[in-house]
């Protein structure tokens, strides 16, 4: 019930946002990147509809795009900048 209530952590937002601008990310691209474990974040936005997982490849719903004000994700800041980064420290590690 906890997790259904209540504003996203910080944590759950560099989720959202990584989720966001990588497209279809894997649990460990997204712990790699943020340093640190995040399954609890990844369940956490699973929870409330705003991600979905297939395996551990997460990818917006499309609730989180309305949610956002957007329809695509290209729609975002700076996406293609920060869509090319992220890839690029991945790919660093082999990710």
């Amino acid at each position: 019930k906890q997790e259904l209530e209540g504003e996203l952590t910080p944590a759950a937002l560099q989720v959202l946002t990584l989720v966001a601008y990588l497209g279809y990310p894997t649990r460990e691209q997204i712990s790699y990147i943020r340093g640190i474990q995040s399954t609890q974040s990844i369940r956490t936005l699973a929870v409330r509809g705003l991600i979905t997982r297939v395996g551990e490849i997460c990818s917006l719903t499309a609730d989180s795009l309305k949610q956002l004000g957007i329809t695509k994700v290209e729609e975002l800041p700076e996406y293609e900048k920060m869509h090319k980064d992220l890839l690029d420290k991945l790919q660093e590690r082999n990710l």
